[in-house]
């Protein structure tokens, strides 16, 4: 049977706040009492759905696009390319995608479009996933900017139904509200998201000669496994790493490591077999990311030692 995933966002209607995307793979026959779209299911419910959709997936993926890719962009194409990096961040490659809405596309997997959430089970799922995660980062903007009152509306003043947003000197806009999402033209839109196809490779390569200048021994590049892979396998010293690159075109919108997610981990499965094909001991290995971001044509990279045993 083909890998399938089902993709939705969350915050495409906010004034303030970055759109989340989700992507989620179930074992075939997999089923969870209770699961619908995020609208319909009230907040403690959905924490609890969300905890069982992370024990229950094969693999999940997180991708985000902040508020300043959705004036750059446009809201709709700022929702597609979150929709992309969270296919991305997926440890297992789909072979077949639903995604909720019906203008989405993707140059290199076929998919299928579905309006409304409750009728396709990982959709739903995905829903649930992208706004938990979403309202997660709202209460972080809420510690940061406590007179929005983020934690409460999580951003969601829209402009077509709330009172006249104001934007005084008590409260000024913050860095995290959108302006326009119109902004640009769709065609500009459209160019981004495309250029941002190209982003991951270029990140791999930067992350490699990255880590070569620190003294890692670069093993293997893109290991595949069933429908999984692993970026960059590595050997620092006694350590075997497995190495997963984040990667961004420019740093006006945002660091490329915000996407990381526990979801995002390099898939067990393939380290086992790795570790196994190679008679290493997995207490001798670690996980780690390489966040890169392209400024003037040259890549700067962070290397998060043990990345996802911090969060």
């Amino acid at each position: 049977m083909r890998v399938l995933a089902g993709v939705d966002e969350a915050g495409r209607g906010p004034l303030a706040g970055p759109v989340v995307a989700a992507a989620v793979i179930f074992a075939p026959g997999t089923r969870l009492d209770g699961i619908a779209g995020f609208k319909v299911l009230a907040h403690g419910r959905r924490a609890m759905l969300r905890d069982a959709i992370l024990a229950q997936a094969v693999g999940t993926g997180i991708g985000i696009a902040d508020h300043g890719e959705i004036d750059e962009l446009n809201i709709l194409q700022a929702s597609i390319l979150a929709m992309h990096r969270a296919i991305e961040a997926l440890p297992i490659s789909p072979e077949f995608l639903l995604v909720d809405g019906n203008r989405f596309h993707h140059p290199s997997l076929p998919y299928r479009t579905v309006v409304g959430e409750m009728p396709v089970f990982s959709i739903a799922a995905a829903s649930i996933l992208a706004k938990e995660h979403r309202d997660a980062l709202m209460l972080l903007l809420d510690a940061q900017y406590p007179s929005y009152g983020f934690a409460k509306t999580r951003g969601i003043r829209r402009l077509n139904t709330s009172p006249r947003f104001e934007r005084s000197d008590r409260h000024p806009c913050t860095g995290f509200h959108s302006g326009s999402a119109n902004s640009r033209r769709n065609r500009q839109g459209c160019r981004m998201v495309a250029e941002h196809l190209d982003t991951g490779r270029d990140g791999e390569d930067a992350a490699e000669a990255f880590l070569a200048s620190k003294g890692f021994v670069i093993i293997e590049r893109n290991y595949r496994y069933g429908h999984g892979e692993i970026d960059i396998i590595a050997r620092d010293g006694d350590y075997t790493v497995f190495v997963e690159v984040k990667s961004r075109s420019n740093n006006r919108f945002g660091a490329p490591e915000y996407s990381i997610t526990p979801g995002s981990s390099v898939n067990c499965a393939g380290r086992r077999r790795y570790m196994y094909e190679h008679g290493f001991s997995e207490l001798a290995c670690r996980f780690d990311v390489v966040a890169v971001e392209f400024r003037n044509g040259s890549a700067a990279c962070r290397h998060l030692v043990n990345a996802f045993t911090q969060m």
